[in-house]
């Protein structure tokens, strides 16, 4: 590794890190509103609700931090092998750890966590961004053990590094699109994601149906049919994942410019990532 792709990855990161932190903070903001509208603020039900919030965020931002890391080392000429996977996973983890440490500065912060009765019950849950962080870890410790074997074995074979290639390594979402150059494919929808989306399409109806035709600056039922039927994908027993990325992105790109519409713009990006989906 060397300073220009280090500083190239963490200023990419500085700026997804912001961009994650404060999705948070208007995430926990909503969450807490809602509690406090049912009078049950100082609940358990509000911190998980909160702290769920970071849980969600903690994979989202292992996967930036995985893809930048990749997308420059690449960019750098520098082959991930098995000379500095290591050293590569110590700085992908620093950065993950770091995050969950801010991740819980922020829950820590919000209205359900500061009450010292309910303190215990905090902690408790709390604990659940450390095992997080820990099986995201693993994760990505075996995506780079994965590409190091495969450029240690491109090397051993005296392969070109302008022979093409096409490598997929479906279990852990890696693909190697040339010699040295990969990027990363998340394969599972789970019961997280399945609900981030459902939640994102049920919001955006109920923003839709609150306003008026003429001032939505987009085709209202084009967009409406595509949350239904993004919603009728999530029920079924194997959503497809194609076509729930052509849903979000449609809906993404029509309401994207609509400023009544920055908060469900905000959640379907949030939930879309969950999924490997990004919108801009």
């Amino acid at each position: 590794m060397n300073d220009n792709m280090i500083g190239d990855f963490e200023g990419l990161l500085a700026v997804e890190r912001t961009k994650l932190n404060d999705q948070v903070k208007r995430e926990i903001g909503k969450t807490t509103a809602q509690f406090s509208a049912r009078g049950s603020l100082q609940s358990s039900m509000a911190i998980k609700g909160v702290v769920d919030v970071a849980s969600r965020t903690i994979p989202i931002f292992a996967q930036a931090t995985l893809n930048l890391i990749i997308r420059s080392t690449t960019a750098h000429g520098i082959a991930i092998n098995s000379t500095n996977r290591d050293e590569i996973r110590t700085l992908v983890a620093g950065h993950v750890s770091n995050e969950v440490a801010r991740l819980r500065a922020i829950v820590s912060e919000a209205p359900p966590l500061k009450s010292k009765s309910m303190a215990p019950t905090g902690e408790t849950l709390l604990a659940e961004l450390g095992r997080i962080e820990k099986l995201e870890m693993q994760r990505i410790t075996g995506e780079l053990a994965l590409i190091a074997a495969s450029n240690d074995k491109r090397i051993a074979d005296g392969v070109s590094n302008n022979s093409p290639t096409l490598v997929f390594n479906a279990p852990v979402g890696v693909v190697q699109t040339g010699p040295g150059s990969y990027g990363i494919a998340n394969q599972v929808i789970d019961s997280a994601a399945r609900e981030a989306l459902e939640n994102a399409f049920t919001a955006l109806l109920e923003v839709l149906a609150a306003e008026e035709s003429e001032d939505v600056p987009f085709d209202r039922l084009e967009v409406e049919e595509l949350a239904i039927e993004g919603k009728s994908e999530l029920s079924k027993e194997k959503p497809n994942r194609t076509r729930l990325k052509t849903i979000v992105s449609g809906i993404g790109g029509a309401i994207s410019y609509a400023p009544k519409f920055k908060d469900a713009y905000d959640t379907l990006k949030w939930a879309g990532a969950l999924v490997g989906i990004s919108l801009p």
